[in-house]
C-alpha cells in the first residue's frame, strides 16, 4: 500500500539535489517531491477513478488486490527515475550546478544533446531494469515491470535503445555517487508504495502482460499529467505533503465515480424506464439484445443486424447496460461514421444516461471529434455545471443523475478518459494506429462497453485498424456492440475472428461457417469459446415489399445522364410526393439538383457533405422536422431530396419514392430502408407501393452494364456489377425483412457467376480490385500495434511510424485510405475588405479581420464557416499548389487566435468565386462548395 507520511526528508543531499521540474523563474521541485506527488495521486485514481474491470484485470495478472494497488502506485510514483542521469541535469545549468556541488559529476555540456541521444524516459525503463535485475529479476521480466517508466511520454523504447551501450558521461555519470544516488531514489520511489522483498520476489516468478503494461503506462501518464499540473502542485509548495496536495486536486477535480448501473431485469421495464417505451412498441430485437447480454457467460462481441427503423441504438444501450452491470464497466463509449452523425447522436446518449444512474451520483459525458469544439450541446454542458434527464423513467430512484462534461476529461487525448465517449469511429481506429499516447485511449476504453455503429462502412484498410482494435478489446475484456442493417457473411466472419482472437481462442476456421449460413433477420451473433453463435430474432411487424425499377443512364457525359435523371423525378414529383435521389457523388448530386432546382424551385432540397457545417446541419435539422418520425402536420405535400450517401447514415427520414444511383448492394438496402420506413395512413397517387428505382446504369446495350461517370470511382466496379447481377437473378420485388439476409449473402458469394456476356469485364474487375485490396492491407498494416501477445514486452510497440499530429486530421488520415481532405474557412473579400459571407446572418458584409487579434467569441463563429475541399485537391504536388494559393489569402490577424491560427481562408469576390491553383471554386447557399477545373489557361 501507498505509505502516506513518508517524505523526502531522510534523503542523502545527492538525492535531494535531484531535480524534476523548473522554470524560467527558478523556482524547481525537487524529483523526490514529484515521486511522493504521482505516487499520492495514483493511489488515489486507483481507488477512486479506475473502474471495477480496470482494476481486475491489473489483480488477476499480479494475483493480489493490495499487490496490484502497490505496483500500479510504484509504477506511478518511479516514473521520472530517469531524471537523475546527466543527460537530464544539465538541462538546467543553474540546478546541475547544485548538483554538481554534491558530487554529482557532470562533463557533458548543454550543446552535447544528452537529452535527445538519452531521453528521460528510455534513460528510467533502463535504470529500473537494472534495479530489478540486481534483485534477481530477469531482464525480460524486469522490462515489463520498468514499461511505464519507458513509456509514459506516449512512445516505449525501441528494441534497439540501449543507454548501457552508451557514454556514462550521458547516462550514469563517472562517479559512484551517480548510481547510489539513481538507487537511492529508486528505494525511495519503491518505499512509498510499500512493495516489499515478496512482491519483488513475486516479479521475478509472474511478468505482467502486455495489456496490463500498457493500462498502467496510461495510469501512469495520467498521474504524471495531474501531478505536473502547477495548479494543485506548485513548484514552491514545501510545506504540504503530498497526500495534501493530492487530496486537494482531487476534490477540485471531482471525478465522478465509475458508472454502475442496476438495470431492471425484464427487458421490456428496462427499455421503458430507460426510453419511455411501453411494452407494445419495444421491438423483438430490442428485447432479444438484453437476453443475450445477460446469458453471456463473460465480454462476447455481439453483432446486431436488423433493418433501419427497428431500434438498434436502443437495443445496443439497453444490452451495454446489461453488461456493464455484470462485468464491472465502469463507461460506454459510442463510435459512429462521421462527425455529423456522432453530434446527432450526442442528445440521445445525453438523454439515456442520467435514467441509468441514481440521483445523487454523477457521470462525465464528452464528444471526440475533430469539431466538438463547435457542438453547441456539448460546449453548453462544458459551461455549465451538469444537467439531469427529465420526463424518462420519472418515479423510479434511478432518474436523476447529472450528467457533467468534464474539463479535464473533454483534451483531445484525456477525453477518451470520460466515464461516456460519443466519438466517430476514427477514434477506435487510432486505438490501433502506432502513435504517441496511444496507451491513454486503451486506458479509457479497457473500461467501457465499446458500440460500434454503421459498422458495414468499413473498407480493407480500415478494417485492419478495427480488427486490431477489436482484438485488444476483446484482450482487456471489453464487451463489443456492432450494428449494422446488413453484413457480408466474410466482413461478419472477420469481426468475430478477430475478437476471439483477442481472447485468446484457439478457433478452427470451419467453426463460423454456422454463423456465416445463418438465414434469419434481424439477426444477433456473439462470439464464443467454440467460435460463434447466432440467434434469428422475430421481425417486428414492419414490413416493406420494395419495387425495383431501373432507369436507363444517358450513354454521353454525365450532365446529360444528371439531366435526364432530373427530367424523369420532376415528372414524378409534379403533383405531390416526398423524393429521395440518392447520388454516389457530389458533382453528380449538385448537377441533378440544378436541373431539378429551375423546375421544382423552393421544393428541392440538395443535401450532401461540401456544405458549411453550420448549413448542413440547418438541412439536416429541416428534413428531420418534415420527414421525420414526429413530423405529423410538418410533412410537406411535396419535396425532392437530392442527396449523397449522408442520408443513409442515422437520419431517421421517411420518402415516398426513392431513387439511388447503383451501389453495393447491401447499401442499396441501407438507402432502401429510409422508403415507406414510418407507418402513414396514405401515400401519394403512384407511391403506394415502395418504389426503388436504380440509377446511373446503362442496360440496354449487349454484354455488361454501363455505369455513370464518377461512380467507379466511390465503390469498386466489381461491387457494382455483383450488385446489377444479384437484383436481376432476384427479380423485382423484395419484401424486407424476409429477403435481406439471403440478397446479401448472394451478392458477396465467392461462387457467383456473371451472365456469359458479362464475364470478360467481370474477371478484369476481379483483379483490379483484388489488387486494391491487398494494397490497402499492406498499407495499413505498417502503422498498426502489434496483436496482444500472453507474454512479452512493450519495446518498439508503438514507434513513431504513424505519429498522431497536433489535430485529428493527420491521423485520420492514416487510418481511412483516402487523401487529406483541406479543409478552408469560407469568407468574402468586397471593396477590398474581408467580410463575413451571405449565409453569416448578423455578420454578413462585417469585417472580420483586426489591427490586432480577433475577438475570441467573433474568431469561434468564423470558424464554423468550414468546408472541405475534394480529397483530390489535398493529394500530392496538387495539394501543395492548393495550400501555396490559399496561403496567399493568409490574414494575419487571424494567426494569433486560438480558433483560426493557422487555419486556410478560402476568400471569394463579390460573386461568390475564387479561382485556386487552376480550379474555378464557387460557394451557394443552396448547393454548397462547387468545385470544376478551370477551361482556360487565362482563368487562372
Amino acid at each position: 500500500m501507498y505509505q502516506p507520511g513518508t517524505t523526502s526528508s531522510t534523503l542523502s543531499a545527492p538525492a535531494s539535489s535531484a531535480w524534476a521540474k523548473s522554470d524560467r523563474d527558478g523556482n524547481w521541485a525537487p524529483l523526490a517531491r514529484h515521486m511522493a506527488d504521482s505516487a499520492a495521486i495514483a493511489g488515489l485514481l486507483w481507488d477512486e477513478f479506475l473502474s471495477p474491470a480496470v482494476r481486475r484485470l491489473v489483480i488477476d495478472a499480479i494475483g493480489d488486490e493490495d499487490r496490484a494497488r502497490r505496483v500500479a502506485v510504484w509504477m506511478a510514483g518511479g516514473h521520472d527515475l530517469g531524471k537523475c542521469t546527466p543527460a537530464f541535469a544539465i538541462q538546467a545549468p543553474a540546478l546541475c550546478d547544485r548538483m554538481i556541488e554534491m558530487d554529482l559529476e557532470v562533463r557533458i555540456g548543454i550543446g552535447d544533446g544528452g537529452r535527445k541521444v538519452v531521453p528521460h524516459s528510455l534513460a528510467g525503463f533502463t535504470l529500473w531494469t537494472a534495479w530489478l535485475e540486481e534483485r534477481g529479476v530477469k531482464a525480460t521480466r524486469a522490462w515489463t515491470y520498468a514499461a511505464a517508466s519507458g513509456g509514459h511520454h506516449g512512445v516505449y523504447p525501441d528494441g534497439g535503445d540501449d543507454t548501457r551501450a552508451m557514454p556514462g558521461t550521458l547516462f550514469t555519470g563517472e562517479s559512484q555517487t551517480w548510481r547510489d544516488t539513481q538507487w537511492e531514489l529508486a528505494d525511495f520511489a519503491t518505499t512509498l508504495a510499500g512493495i516489499t522483498v515478496d512482491d519483488i520476489a513475486t516479479f521475478a516468478k509472474k511478468p505482467l502482460p502486455q495489456q496490463v503494461q500498457v493500462l498502467l503506462t496510461g495510469f501512469t501518464i495520467m498521474a504524471d499529467w495531474l501531478a505536473s499540473n502547477e495548479r494543485w502542485f506548485p513548484l514552491t509548495d514545501g510545506a504540504r505533503t503530498s497526500e495534501e496536495r493530492a487530496d486537494a486536486a482531487v476534490r477540485d477535480l471531482r471525478f465522478p465515480a465509475p458508472w454502475s448501473p442496476e438495470p431492471p431485469h425484464e427487458a421490456d421495464e428496462l427499455l421503458r424506464s430507460r426510453f419511455g417505451l411501453s411494452a407494445g412498441r419495444v421491438r423483438p430485437v430490442q428485447a432479444a439484445a438484453v437476453d443475450v447480454a445477460r446469458a453471456c457467460a463473460g465480454a462476447e462481441l455481439m453483432i446486431i443486424e436488423a433493418p433501419t427503423g427497428e431500434g438498434k441504438t436502443f437495443a445496443a444501450l439497453a444490452a451495454a447496460e446489461v453488461l456493464a452491470a455484470r462485468f464491472g464497466l465502469g463507461g460506454l463509449q459510442f463510435a459512429l461514421p462521421t462527425c455529423a452523425t456522432s453530434d446527432g447522436m450526442f442528445p440521445t446518449i445525453a438523454r439515456w444516461l442520467p435514467t441509468t444512474m441514481p440521483s445523487d451520483t454523477r457521470a462525465s459525458l464528452a464528444l471526440s471529434h475533430g469539431r466538438a469544439q463547435f457542438n453547441d450541446q456539448y460546449q453548453g454542458l462544458l459551461g455549465r455545471r451538469g444537467f439531469r434527464s427529465t420526463g424518462i423513467g420519472e418515479g423510479t430512484d434511478r432518474c436523476g443523475g447529472e450528467v457533467v462534461a468534464h474539463w479535464w476529461l473533454s483534451g483531445r487525448k484525456s477525453a477518451a478518459l470520460a466515464d461516456f465517449v460519443v466519438c466517430t469511429i476514427d477514434q477506435i481506429l487510432f486505438s490501433a494506429l502506432s502513435s504517441r499516447h496511444v496507451m491513454l485511449r486503451h486506458l479509457g476504453m479497457a473500461g467501457k462497453v465499446v458500440v460500434l455503429d454503421e459498422i458495414h462502412a468499413a473498407d480493407a484498410f480500415m478494417s485492419q485498424y478495427l480488427h486490431r482494435a477489436l482484438e485488444w478489446l476483446a484482450a482487456y475484456g471489453v464487451p463489443v456492440i456492432a450494428l449494422s442493417a446488413t453484413l457480408p457473411p466474410a466482413q461478419r466472419t472477420e469481426l468475430l475472428t478477430a475478437y476471439n482472437k483477442g481472447r485468446g481462442r484457439k478457433v478452427p476456421s470451419g467453426a463460423y461457417q454456422a454463423s456465416a449460413d445463418a438465414a434469419g433477420y434481424p439477426l444477433i451473433t456473439v462470439t464464443a469459446p467454440a467460435g460463434a453463435a447466432s440467434v434469428a430474432v422475430e421481425p417486428s411487424s414492419r414490413r416493406v415489399q420494395y419495387q425495383v425499377e431501373w432507369h436507363e443512364a444517358n450513354d454521353s457525359d454525365g450532365a446529360d445522364d444528371a439531366a435526364a435523371l432530373a427530367s424523369d423525378v420532376a415528372v414524378a414529383a409534379a403533383d405531390s410526393g416526398c423524393i429521395a435521389v440518392v447520388c454516389n457523388t457530389v458533382r453528380r448530386a449538385q448537377a441533378v439538383f440544378g436541373a431539378l432546382q429551375t423546375v421544382l424551385g423552393d421544393d428541392v432540397v440538395l443535401l450532401h457533405s461540401r456544405f458549411v457545417a453550420q448549413e448542413r446541419a440547418r438541412i439536416e435539422n429541416r428534413l428531420r422536422t418534415g420527414l421525420g418520425p414526429d413530423a405529423g402536420d410538418s410533412r410537406p405535400k411535396r419535396l425532392v431530396v437530392v442527396a449523397t450517401q449522408v442520408v443513409e447514415q442515422s437520419l431517421d427520414l421517411d420518402f415516398d419514392l426513392m431513387f439511388t444511383d447503383i451501389a453495393p448492394l447491401d447499401l442499396v438496402i441501407q438507402r432502401a430502408g429510409r422508403l415507406h420506413r414510418h407507418a402513414r395512413e396514405s401515400r401519394p397517387r403512384g407511391m403506394e407501393r415502395a418504389r426503388l428505382v436504380i440509377t446511373g446504369t446503362r442496360r440496354s446495350v449487349q454484354g455488361d452494364p454501363r455505369f455513370a461517370p464518377g461512380l467507379t470511382s466511390v465503390y469498386p466496379t466489381i461491387a457494382l456489377l455483383r450488385s446489377v447481377a444479384c437484383l436481376d437473378a432476384h427479380g423485382p420485388l423484395i419484401l424486407s425483412p424476409a429477403d435481406v439476409p439471403g440478397l446479401v449473402r448472394f451478392a458477396y458469394d465467392e461462387g457467383l457467376e456473371p451472365p456469359a456476356d458479362w464475364r470478360a469485364a467481370w474477371a478484369k474487375a476481379e483483379d483490379r480490385d483484388r489488387d486494391r485490396v491487398a494494397d490497402q492491407v499492406s498499407r495499413a498494416k505498417v502503422f498498426r500495434i502489434a496483436a496482444p501477445k500472453r507474454g512479452g514486452n512493450m519495446r518498439g510497440w508503438n514507434s513513431l511510424r504513424g505519429a498522431e499530429g497536433s489535430d485529428d486530421a493527420l491521423s485520420q488520415a492514416q487510418v481511412r485510405d483516402a487523401a487529406d481532405a483541406l479543409e478552408v474557412i469560407v469568407v468574402q473579400r468586397i471593396s477590398g475588405a474581408i467580410v463575413g459571407p451571405p449565409w453569416a446572418g448578423e455578420l454578413a458584409g462585417m469585417p472580420l479581420e483586426s489591427a490586432t487579434v480577433v475577438d475570441d467569441d467573433l474568431a469561434r463563429t468564423i470558424a464554423r464557416w468550414t468546408v472541405r475541399f475534394p480529397a483530390y485537391m489535398g493529394d500530392g504536388k496538387l495539394g501543395d499548389a492548393v495550400i501555396d494559393a490559399l496561403e496567399e489569402n493568409k490574414i494575419d490577424s487571424w494567426q494569433n487566435s486560438r480558433w483560426l491560427g493557422g487555419a486556410l481562408a478560402l476568400v471569394l469576390d463579390e460573386d461568390l468565386r475564387a479561382v485556386v491553383a487552376g480550379f474555378d471554386v464557387a460557394y451557394d447557399v443552396r448547393r454548397g462548395l462547387i468545385v470544376k477545373k478551370c477551361r482556360r489557361t487565362s482563368d487562372v
